[in-house]
């Protein structure tokens, strides 16, 4: 990070320190929640402060910074999302001698509602498999104000689509999604 800043004028580099920085706990909850693993959200916050450092210049003062690195992190983790389903998968052990793993539940991070509840109660691999068969559009909103607790207005903006698309979009998102958990519950 101090490389990059170093090419920055000084009062910017100030202003990151800043306005920036201190956004880098709660994007290390949010990376945490995308990758469910601790190693990988610490890199994908770390390249996140990076970008945003880079690109710091174009940055409109006034506006809502956690917003806007919030979507530096989306895009990075999608683009290696889409890069890691093109590569390979190349297993070195017997099928036989393959550990059986799990997915962790979605949710779990608050007290659960009567339909969380309902939903921690199903395999991991079929709340997962749901979540991942939504659209990206749908999975993206439902992501941001669900999980993120993003208003609309606020979703929006990083999606940068209207607000009367998001809205809609979060409401064909929810009831795939309670579709695809019911039809798979049955």
């Amino acid at each position: 990070m101090a490389a990059i800043s170093a090419t920055m004028s000084p009062d910017l580099s100030d202003r990151f320190e800043r306005e920036a920085l201190p956004h880098s706990g709660s994007l290390y909850q949010s990376a945490v929640r995308l990758t469910r693993h601790t190693q990988d959200a610490e890199d994908l916050v770390q390249e996140t402060m990076t970008r945003a450092c880079a690109g710091f210049g174009r940055f409109k003062p006034d506006t809502n910074i956690r917003a806007w690195l919030l979507r530096i992190m989306m895009n990075i983790f999608i683009s290696g999302y889409r890069k890691r389903q093109r590569e390979p998968f190349l297993v070195m052990i017997p099928a036989d001698n393959m550990p059986q793993t799990q997915r962790p539940a979605y949710g779990g991070y608050h007290a659960l509602s009567a339909e969380d509840e309902a939903i921690s109660a199903l395999p991991a691999t079929q709340i997962f498999q749901a979540l991942r068969d939504l659209s990206p559009d749908f999975r993206h909103v439902v992501y941001l104000i669900d999980v993120e607790g993003f208003s609309y207005a606020e979703t929006a903006q990083l999606m940068g689509t209207p607000l009367g698309t998001v809205m809609s979009r979060l409401h064909r998102g929810r009831r795939q999604l309670r579709a695809q958990v019911n039809a798979a519950s049955q």
